[in-house]
């Protein structure tokens, strides 16, 4: 028998989110449509915008839909010409422009007296932004979050979060820990591939569109949405268990 345990590079997809995308298979249409059929596909966009708002605990307003985690990070990024991001980030934030790198401990985690220094010490008038992964998805360090958002909340510079590996893992309050901006990826959750998301706590940051066009997303992401793994991306957010999420806190403290 074979197992598959690479979890953190792609979940497989969940069963009933297959029988789910069966269903609605042949809702062939374009949600900026005006006529009925579009009409109906735009209430099914609204509804996967407001599973992932229920999930994270964010606005439903404020969930913008990419086609995945690295265009998620490059949209919450590239608006800023200073980038302050830790050393063990995802390459999508540490191949951006301008990085200021952080070095974290042998133990993993961010070093926070030089996050400090940093910021204590940087041009805040360039646009700056702090960037630190959520969890790893090599060592599985989840990082001290709230004590990061505390330093940039103190310096007056917006937090982004790379949240993939957390989110279906750890039970997030986007709004309650006073996130700036998340990114979260449907294929690590058991949803299909193609689909991410940035969450905003606001629309008054620094975004610069990667792609140009109609008015899709707030004019944040402009192309006719990929209806289908948006509605799976959804679905498999609805299904996650908070009782199972709650089981792996209690093994990680055991």
């Amino acid at each position: 028998m074979r197992y598959y345990l690479d979890y953190n590079a792609s979940a497989p997809m969940d069963e009933r989110v297959k029988s789910y995308l069966k269903e609605i298979m042949d809702m062939h249409g374009n949600p900026s449509s005006v006529h009925t059929k579009g009409r109906k596909l735009k209430d099914l966009l609204e509804i996967s915008r407001q599973r992932i708002a229920l999930l994270t605990n964010c606005n439903q307003k404020n969930v913008i839909f990419t086609s995945g985690a690295t265009e998620a990070n490059n949209l919450a990024l590239n608006g800023y010409k200073k980038k302050i991001v830790s050393t063990i980030e995802h390459e999508s934030i540490k191949k951006q422009k301008n990085t200021i790198p952080i070095d974290v401990h042998k133990e993993g985690y961010i070093d926070l007296v030089m996050l400090e220094n940093v910021l204590q010490s940087i041009n805040k008038k360039d646009g700056v932004i702090v960037s630190v992964m959520f969890a790893n998805n090599e060592t599985g360090i989840i990082q001290p979050i709230e004590k990061i958002i505390k330093i940039a909340k103190i310096y007056q510079v917006p937090f982004h979060t790379d949240a993939v590996q957390a989110v279906g893992r750890l039970n997030i309050n986007f709004s309650k820990l006073g996130i700036d901006m998340m990114t979260i990826s449907s294929h690590k959750i058991g949803g299909p591939s193609g689909a991410g998301a940035l969450i905003l706590n606001s629309k008054k940051h620094i975004l610069k569109p990667l792609l140009l066009g109609g008015d899709q997303e707030d004019s944040l992401r402009s192309g006719t949405e990929p209806l289908l793994a948006i509605a799976g991306f959804g679905q498999a957010a609805e299904l996650l268990d908070i009782k199972q999420i709650e089981k792996l806190k209690a093994l990680r403290m055991a």
